[in-house]
């Protein structure tokens, strides 16, 4: 998938989890399933968590149900405007030290996390 197909898809799914959902909590988890992203990394999930965070969850999924194409424009141009940011951090750490020990230490969280299932 690419280019607006995915968008589009990804507009569909975020109406359809909003739908099926009462918490922003199951909101996401039902859109990652959805769209077989996989479990987030260690580094993102602090921003995550606080992005599901809202004083009304409720007028937050009816508004992701009724303007996911709006809540979609606004994510691609957000992500749009800090690709160039990623790349570079991407570049400067990519075969590092401090790259590989922030991947093998994720790795090892997501193991222990499974582990305890």
């Amino acid at each position: 998938m690419e280019g607006t197909d995915r968008y589009n898809v990804l507009e569909q799914r975020v109406c359809l989890a909003a739908t099926q959902n009462r918490d922003l909590h199951g909101f996401w988890s039902t859109l990652l399933n959805k769209m077989r992203w996989p479990q987030p990394t260690k580094v993102s999930t602090p921003a995550i968590i606080k992005s599901l965070q809202v004083d009304d969850a409720t007028k937050t999924l009816r508004s992701l149900a009724t303007e996911a194409k709006s809540a979609v424009m606004i994510a691609r141009m957000l992500h749009d405007e800090d690709k160039d940011t990623r790349k570079k951090l991407q570049a400067e750490l990519n075969g590092s030290a401090e790259y590989d020990r922030k991947v093998s230490a994720d790795l090892a969280d997501f193991n222990d996390d499974l582990g305890a299932l």
